[in-house]
């Protein structure tokens, strides 16, 4: 409707069975309002993982397009992750194209690795470690910026995650 500023549209499929889940998300994003000084935004996901004894893989692909051509991205992730006990061990590696703008053909670069150690089935201990190149602007806050100026960062965190 014509006040429906910031409404969504989106579908959500989902295969889980086995060995094998997977997922694909279409969405669009309406914020052509009142004003009409938004526009459509489209994203498409898709993903999935497959587990084989200890191990799982897990993959990613997406793309985020404006209709008014100032947004246009292309994403993937790939992962890899060993259960033993209660301890799981991750290595993880992303890259986030962007295709318009005062960055077209960069690349923002992002790896990292972790591990998660269960407490119980709700509580675990967590640290990561992840090592950011945002040469493509995605992370545009200036505070994320390095100590050199430059957009490259590592980033480490240690805690503890409850699930309700």
């Amino acid at each position: 409707g014509r006040y429906n500023i910031l409404g969504a549209d989106e579908l959500t499929l989902r295969y889980n069975n086995g060995p094998l889940a997977a997922i694909a998300v279409f969405q669009q994003t309406d914020a052509t309002g009142v004003s009409s000084t938004g526009t459509k935004m489209k994203m498409n996901s898709l993903g999935a993982n497959y587990t084989f004894g200890a191990f799982k893989v897990a993959a990613g692909y997406q793309t985020n397009k404006a209709e008014n051509n100032t947004v246009d991205r292309k994403a993937f992730t790939l992962g890899g992750f060993y259960t033993m006990g209660a301890t799981t061990l991750f290595a993880q590696y992303g890259e986030n194209k962007e295709n318009v703008g005062t960055y077209a053909g960069q690349k923002t670069k992002m790896s990292a690795v972790g591990v998660d150690y269960a407490l119980s089935k709700m509580t675990k201990l967590y640290a990561r470690y992840e090592d950011v190149k945002d040469n493509a602007g995605i992370l545009t806050m200036a505070s994320l910026n390095g100590n050199d100026g430059s957009r490259n960062r590592v980033r480490s965190a240690v805690g503890v995650q409850y699930k309700f």
